[in-house]
């Protein structure tokens, strides 16, 4: 008897007259935890916030409860993302690059490692733009939006989500091989030889790349919200005086809900439709339907429930944090991101981690500036029912 690498196994224990062929098997996974066949990150991705615990100090490029769909190349992107063109007067789509992006992530456009900090890329824009067309603070030419109006690196010009990511996902430092630009990279990951030619061999030498993972296709979830767009909760700090308050790109890196409260399409609600954001820099993340310019296959789940947190529960803010790092370390020991350490407790005025880092500590300075009001946008919850194999 014989077996060979497509598993056709060949039996002769009946004896010459009656060989006989084992049915193949054709499970695959099991739905809930799906492993894809490309199960690591595009490696075009910009990172989100660079994680200091990790050995070669890599980037997080989804973060763990993103929504996150695939490139034509198969690889995991954040749900939302656009190409191409988005009919006229649609919304644009781009990328732009960090410093900690240099030498690590491709550029989609060119195939080659990003160069320079700031650098950037359009990959959708409405089908009547015209230059110069300024998004995310840089400009664009004539030449950029003709690129973008026909790229395809995202099959069906919006990234589906087909599921969302279940742990942190970081920057893939395998080997990538390329083998087309036209209107997008298109490309082979390598994971097994270090050193590749035309330069796919691996970002980091010393350092083996993260295996694959799995995404979660359903599951009920519990979002921080954010309010109704990126600016709502910087303008909530404002209207209560206080100053140097920032939602910054850190807080914003973790997984949330966005939209505005209220009835009606596009509106969140208990029970409303929700999709996968498409607001510029936030996709991946969550907000409610909107008939008037969302698809219906875009749909993941449905609110289920809203929890306003405040009035703390539980007398939470008198449980002492050990560590305050927002006015304990100070000089060469001060984090740049303060809550990242502060534990639910008297640090964060008795919020809970996830709201706290997710708003950049909202909650605490309006209490600390003596606010005789505390708006839902600073402590709650957004409960929502993810089903993505509908």
């Amino acid at each position: 008897m014989s077996f060979d690498v497509n598993n056709q196994y060949t039996g002769t224990f009946f004896g010459k007259d009656r060989l006989g062929h084992t049915t193949p098997d054709p499970d695959g996974s099991e739905w809930l935890r799906p492993f894809l066949p490309v199960p690591y990150p595009a490696p075009w991705l910009p990172g989100k916030r660079r994680d200091e615990g990790h050995p070669v100090g890599a980037q997080v490029v989804l973060s763990a409860g993103h929504l996150v769909g695939l490139d034509k190349s198969g690889a995991l992107i954040p749900g939302g993302l656009m190409s191409g063109s988005t009919g006229n007067g649609g919304p644009s789509c781009a990328i732009k690059y960090s410093a900690d992006d240099v030498g690590f992530a491709f550029n989609p456009k060119t195939g080659v490692k990003v160069a320079a900090a700031g650098e950037s890329v359009l990959l959708a824009c409405a089908t009547d733009a015209a230059a110069p067309l300024t998004v995310d603070g840089v400009e664009y030419d004539a030449a950029a939006i003709t690129w973008a109006k026909a790229c395809d690196l995202i099959p069906g010009g919006v990234a589906r989500p087909v599921g969302y990511a279940i742990r942190n996902v970081f920057q893939y430092l395998g080997g990538v091989s390329v083998t087309a630009t036209t209107k997008g990279m298109a490309y082979g990951l390598n994971g097994v030889t270090p050193v590749g030619k035309n330069g796919a061999s691996f970002a980091v030498h010393n350092y083996m790349h993260e295996p694959g993972t799995a995404v979660q296709t359903m599951m009920v979830l519990r979002l921080p919200w954010i309010g109704k767009d990126l600016a709502q909760l910087a303008a909530l700090a404002t209207a209560a005086g206080i100053t140097g308050y920032t939602f910054s790109d850190y807080a914003k890196s973790f997984v949330h809900f966005v939209g505005d409260a209220g009835a009606g399409a596009g509106k969140l609600y208990r029970g409303c439709a929700v999709v996968a954001s498409n607001l510029l820099g936030d996709y991946g993340n969550f907000k409610p339907y909107d008939k008037s310019a969302d698809d219906a296959d875009m749909i993941i789940g449905r609110v289920i429930g809203i929890e306003n947190i405040y009035p703390i529960r539980d007398y939470a803010d008198r449980v002492r944090t050990q560590f305050d790092r927002a006015a304990g370390l100070v000089g060469p020991f001060a984090d740049r991101n303060p809550s990242t350490f502060m534990m639910g407790g008297s640090a964060t005025r008795g919020l809970d981690y996830a709201i706290n880092i997710s708003t950049n500590g909202l909650l605490r300075k309006l209490i600390d500036a003596g606010a005789t009001e505390i708006p839902a946008e600073a402590a709650s919850y957004i409960w929502v029912s993810v089903n993505t194999t509908k």
